[in-house]
């Protein structure tokens, strides 16, 4: 297919200019064109791909040894052993931090505010949040993920297409969750539209929507992708690009401060001031569906990495060490109120929804 060095943008419509002509795929032998607009500030990948069923059937099947995935089996292993596994989630990554500190400020008892996380997965995030108090459930489409799911921890969870599911349960909850979902959706407006459905708006305040997705916004500018490969993230999203998002659904929006959280863990996200481009990235997969060499060779070289972790997590501990740090590492953003990802809470006005408009 012809790559443009022009397209309307996906999201806002607005023109948007051709960044990577040649992106690698997840897998072998896919490339992809990633187009960046400045008018809202969003990246994301053309073509796109109709049936991507096959790359996340080779995801579930080899999570455990994927970067970017085996932490997910991990917290599924292990979140059971925890007395308090909400708290352990909400210490061990940021984007479960905000989930939490978002729900406690929201004035409603815990057993009577009705959450749906759309997305569960492998549903510990779910499990947690009813091990805390709360009336939640699990929805996702995948059949083998709400079977694992309704192993492990107990019968939470639903499998349904969120289309036909919204409008069979319309107003049936306080609070939607999205962590980490937003990013995979062809089209996330009408995505979100379709979770309004959902939102009964009867808490104080309105129904809220909270979402997490990789941010953009800490990122030079040149560079071109820091996300997962396309297919599996279809888009790379900035606040400006949320707040498009939220304006588009007449919602009010609150972008989540992670300052508590850096305080006690103090992270840094590398910055190199260079493009990201396909020269310095790999396919995951090959095409036979197998890990590729340099995918493995890449997480042997993540473990190695954690001494270095833990050093710059003791030099954060020295007084103005952690500042020093960041400017003699140039290469590395300290993350203080915001970091690599993006906490996001909309909060829905009391409105009438169109359901024909409300579809993916």
């Amino acid at each position: 297919m012809k790559i443009d060095k022009n397209m309307d943008c996906l999201l806002c419509g607005k023109n948007a200019a051709l960044r990577e002509a040649s992106f690698p795929g997840y897998q072998e032998p896919e490339h992809f064109g990633i187009y960046y607009c400045a008018s809202c500030d969003t990246s994301f990948s053309y073509p796109r791909v109709v049936d991507t069923q096959h790359v996340y059937e080779l995801i579930y099947k080899h999570a455990d040894k994927l970067p970017g995935y085996n932490r997910y089996v991990k917290y599924a292993n292990v979140v059971k052993a925890h007395k308090n596994p909400l708290q352990y989630l909400s210490e061990s990554e940021e984007m479960y931090w905000g989930v939490k500190q978002t729900l406690e400020q929201i004035p409603s008892p815990k057993k009577t505010l009705k959450i749906i996380e759309i997305g569960c997965g492998l549903g510990y995030l779910t499990y947690s949040l009813v091990q805390d108090g709360y009336c939640a459930v699990g929805l996702d489409i995948s059949q083998n993920a709400i079977d694992e799911a309704t192993k492990n921890f107990g019968h939470h969870y639903i499998c349904a297409d969120i289309m036909e599911y919204a409008v069979q349960h319309q107003g049936a909850y306080d609070v939607v969750i999205l962590t980490e979902v937003i990013e995979h959706i062809e089209n996330p407006i009408k995505f979100l539209k379709c979770a309004m459905l959902l939102i009964s708006n009867k808490i104080m305040g309105g129904g809220k929507i909270l979402l997490t997705a990789p941010n953009k916004t800490i990122y030079d500018k040149s560079i071109v992708w820091a996300t997962a490969s396309p297919p599996v993230h279809l888009w790379w999203f900035s606040e400006a690009s949320m707040k498009y998002i939220a304006g588009s659904l007449n919602a009010d929006i609150r972008f989540v401060d992670f300052s508590n959280y850096y305080k006690r863990k103090p992270k840094f996200v590398k910055n190199v001031k260079t493009p990201r481009s396909s020269q310095a990235v790999n396919h995951i997969f090959d095409k036979n569906g197998e890990i590729t060499r340099e995918t493995i060779r890449e997480t042997a070289q993540n473990r190695a990495k954690k001494l270095s972790r833990k050093l710059r997590y003791l030099i954060t501990k020295l007084p103005f060490a952690k500042y020093i740090y960041s400017k003699i590492v140039k290469q590395n953003y300290l993350c203080e109120k915001k970091g690599g990802v993006l906490g996001v809470e909309l909060t829905i006005k009391p409105q009438d929804v169109d359901t024909t408009q409300a579809r993916y």
